[in-house]
This record gives structure tokens, sequence and C-alpha cells, in this order.
């Protein structure tokens, strides 16, 4: 048995989504009426009021919003608030709704905040046309209502009806089937590098996993951000990433400015090649051709040619992926095969530039922060031996993050958390490099953040005498964060030591949104404290 969350403004859509909700208890199933209108008085009680959604998103329900975009607006955020908390704590399997326009606009843009794979219907009078603004690359059913979705009539009744039934068949399938035991990594690719990435991704299926090889044209950057964000993915094998080239240079298969992000923001394992960024796409437009006549060009396909991207262009490109690649709370490895970005760009090729590759690199390595592993390899990307390299870096970068997560627990303050408050936790860690003899932390300073050795081994001193060792795991700068007063020890690296730094304001938001966690640091200080005072 499922649970639907029935979602739309019942203000003007009342009837037609409790008709639907009706559909579904007679599935055998439960339904979640939920408001999200902002207009006038419900016409049928929901479930979970407006008010009650507002709040959860952090909004004011007696807030007046000065014209209909910015209540629209309002009310997608707390659509997609109210429908992440339901699903996360596993009371919904699917989500349904019915609007016109502004219907529409909300209830989408609630559905695109979920993960792919959960069940999500849009029954709406929109034109295929228009739908893609509303869908986006999310998984969301768009269900034509055909005519205007004002009251209930002999049309749309079965067109509900069938809806309703759609959804509550893609619940029962979901539930039922088995997605395998094997976890996800979502891999990019294009011709001109496809051979290397086939040999990584042997390598990696061969370690246990399965990879989804999606190409790197533009919609396929899109469904990989979208893949990567609903948080399906164990890591990503980045090795493509033309789609920077043609939404800087103008090319014809951008994926817009927010590639990159997701790994960053939802912090899953990575590593990144710059393949294929030699490669920009032109239309054979005469207009634009004839400005760009000292260029090199290959043949693509009708009207399309392959451009080489210049110097300028390539430390503009290799930039824009480092100011991405910064955002990153997981591990990750850039890999740069120096000699070919491509098969066009291997020695003897037509693309080979050599000066343009090196003002690719250069601009990566100088505007990457500290603690992002790069690697320069003498061969190109196709070779067996980057391909391979690529393969154990990810496989790695995996490994480190599900030690780093075990490390967490291990964390007095964290032990009892849950998966979920964890991974939150992980995605607002900082990661720093500290050299042998640099010193973490110092005794008698203000303690504004904690610490976990995440590699490495370090030393505990008080007064310059040590009292003891750190390996990786440790935590250490705890008590200071929460009491706010001076630190009792200084910690200073042994060797080369990756350590991720959780800073007091972090630290302070995580107990004032989750309080339960609030009231365990009070108890574990507490019990300290009393500790201390019968030693």
């Amino acid at each position: 048995m499922a649970t639907i969350a029935v979602l739309g403004t019942l203000d003007t859509k009342g009837a037609e989504h409790q008709f639907v909700a009706d559909h579904i208890k007679r599935r055998g199933h439960h339904a979640l009426l939920i408001d999200v209108g902002w207009g006038g008085t419900p016409q049928v009680t929901p479930t979970i009021s407006r008010q009650s959604v507002l709040e959860i998103a952090g909004l004011d329900p007696a807030a007046v919003y000065p014209d209909r975009d910015s209540a629209v607006a309002a009310m997608s955020h707390a659509a997609g608030q109210i429908l992440l908390k339901l699903l996360g704590e596993r009371k919904i399997q699917g989500v349904i709704s019915i609007g016109g326009i502004q219907g529409t606009a909300i209830a989408t843009g609630g559905m695109r905040a979920l993960p792919v794979g959960i069940p999500k219907i849009m029954v709406s009078s929109l034109s295929d046309e228009s739908a893609s603004q509303f869908v986006g690359y999310r998984d969301i059913v768009m269900f034509p209502s055909v005519a205007n979705v004002s009251g209930l009539n002999r049309l749309l009744r079965p067109i509900l009806a069938q809806a309703a039934g759609a959804v509550c068949g893609m619940a029962e399938f979901s539930a039922n089937i088995n997605p395998g035991d094997k976890p996800l990594v979502v891999a990019s690719v294009l011709s001109q590098c496809s051979t290397g990435v086939e040999r990584a991704v042997a390598m990696i299926e061969g370690a246990g996993y399965e990879v989804l090889q999606i190409q790197a044209d533009g919609i396929g950057g899109h469904s990989l951000e979208s893949i990567v964000d609903s948080s399906l993915a164990a890591g990503v094998l980045d090795m493509t990433l033309r789609e920077w080239t043609d939404e800087i240079v103008g090319g014809e298969f951008s994926a817009g400015p927010h590639r990159l992000e997701a790994a960053a923001l939802t912090g899953i394992p990575v590593v990144i090649v710059p393949g294929c960024v030699d490669i920009a796409t032109i239309l054979e437009d005469p207009k634009r051709l004839a400005t760009l006549r000292e260029r090199t060009f290959y043949k693509f396909k009708d009207k399309m040619r392959l451009m080489r991207t210049s110097a300028e262009e390539c430390a503009r490109i290799g930039k824009k992926i480092a100011e991405k690649l910064n955002l990153s709370t997981s591990p990750v490895t850039v890999l740069l095969p120096i000699r070919g970005l491509s098969a066009l760009s291997a020695p003897g090729k037509p693309f080979h530039d050599p000066e343009a590759d090196q003002a690719l690199f250069k601009a990566i390595k100088s505007n990457l922060r500290k603690g992002i592993q790069v690697r320069e390899l003498k061969a190109t990307i196709n070779d067996t031996p980057f391909a391979e390299a690529c393969a154990r870096a990810l496989l790695g970068n995996i490994k480190g993050k599900a030690r780093d997560h075990e490390n967490l627990k291990k964390v007095e303050f964290f032990e009892r958390e849950s998966e979920g408050f964890l991974r939150e936790l992980a995605r607002r860690l900082e990661t720093e490099v500290f050299l042998p003899g640099d010193y973490i932390i110092r005794q008698e300073e203000i303690g504004e953040c904690m610490y976990f050795l995440a590699n490495g081994t370090a030393e505990v001193l008080i007064g310059g005498n040590r009292i003891a060792k750190l390996g990786s795991g440790a935590p250490f700068g705890e008590m200071a964060l929460v009491s706010g007063e001076r630190r009792n020890a200084s910690v200073r690296a042994l060797d080369y030591c990756d350590v991720h730094r959780l800073g007091k304001e972090d630290f302070d938001l995580l107990r004032s949104i989750h309080p339960e966690f609030d009231i365990r640091v009070k108890m574990i200080v507490k019990q300290r404290i009393m500790s201390n005072l019968h030693t």
C-alpha cells in the first residue's frame, strides 16, 4: 500500500484534487491532500494546510505577495520543501497534481525537488510545446487534460481517473522492482574520447559497480546533473566536459551554466578530466564562419563543424571548471592528459595544439583551491594507462568518502544521528591540507571550528609536549567549538594531512534546524563537565 501526495491549489481546483484522492483510495492506497494555493479558502479540507506547508519551508503564512509571480515562486519553493520532508520521512511514494498555468508552475516546481525515480504526474492544460519549461530534466509525466481544468465534467472525470490509476500503478511497480544491489557510477562520454571512457568503465564495473554512460551533448549534461542531484550515484566519472566549451565559446551543445555543480553540492566523489574541451561545435552559418577564418575546423556532419579551441578560450574554460570544482565537499581528483584531450588532439591529429592545452591546464591548476588533487599524465585521454588511472582514482575517492562517513559516526556528537543528517553534515565540511610541521590548531586560541583527520597523522601537544598521536578518522576541537572557550591543546601535522573542517556557523545551524541534535549536544557537554568535576 502506497501513499500518494495529491498536491495542488485547493482554492481553485479543490474538487478535482478530491476526485483524484478518492480514486487513489479506491485502488487501496492512501492519499495526502496538500494545499499549495495562495488565494481564497480551500474548497475541500486538506490533509496538510497551506499554512503548515509555508511554515515547514520557513516562510511566513501571513505574508502578502506583491504579485502573482512572487506568490507562485514562494508556493513552488514551499511545495518542494514539503515533498522532500514527506519523502525523507518515508510518508509518500508518489505525487500527482492538476492545474492550469499557475497550478502547473507551483506543482512541477515542487516535483523537481524530488529525486529521479519517484512517480510524478502533472495533469495540465498546457500544450506539449510549453511543458518543457515546467518539467525541466526531471522525470515528470505530463498528462494532458485536453480542455481547461475548470470543474468536473464528462471529459475531465475519466482523464483524472486514468491519471490516478497511473500514479498508483507507478507507485506499485516502483515498490516491487529490484533496482539491483550494485552501486551506480555515472560517466560522461563522447565519440572522440569513448575509447578511454570504455576502458575506465570496464575497470570500474570489474570492481562491482554499475556504470551509466551519458552523452555529453547538452541534454545529456542536464540529465547527468539531474541524476547526480538525486543522490542516486555513488560516484561520477566526468571525462567529457565539451559542454563547457560550447557554453563559453557559443557552440551548439551547452548544458548551461550549472554543469558540474550537482556532484559538488551533494558531496559525491568525482574524477574530472577536461576531455574534448579542445572541440567546439559550430553551425555552418556563413556570417559566423566569416569571423573565424583563421581557426582550425574539422567536418562533423551536415550543417555543423568542429572547431579547435584557442589558448585564450581554453584558459577561460579551465578557470570555469576550477570554480565549479571549488564548491566540492567530497573527494575530487582532476586528471590531465597532457598529450591529447581527445582523439582529434592527439599528436599528429588536426587539433593537436600543445600551447592551447597548456593554457587549459595552467588555468585549472592556478584556480583550484587547496585540497583538490591534480595529476598530469604523459598520455592521451584514450590511452590505457590514463583510463586505468581515472578508474583507480574514482574507486579510491568512493572508498575515501565511505571511510569519512564512517569516521563521522565515531564522533560522540554524531554517533546517533541519521544517515540524512550525516550527509547534510558532510556537505558542510571544508577540506584543508596541512604540511608536516604545520599547526592545525594552537593551544589557547578561541575554538571557532572542529576538525576530522581524513588522512595522515598528527600529534596533540600541551605546553609543547606530545600527549597523544592522532590517525585517520580522529576528531578534535569539538569541545572548544561548543563551549567557545580557549583550546586546551595544540594539534600539529606529522606528515601530509587532509583535514575536514566544520565551522561554528554551520555547527550552530545544524543545532538550530535539528532540535534533537541540539538536545544531544547539550547532554554530552553536561556529562563531560560533570565528569571533569569529579576527576
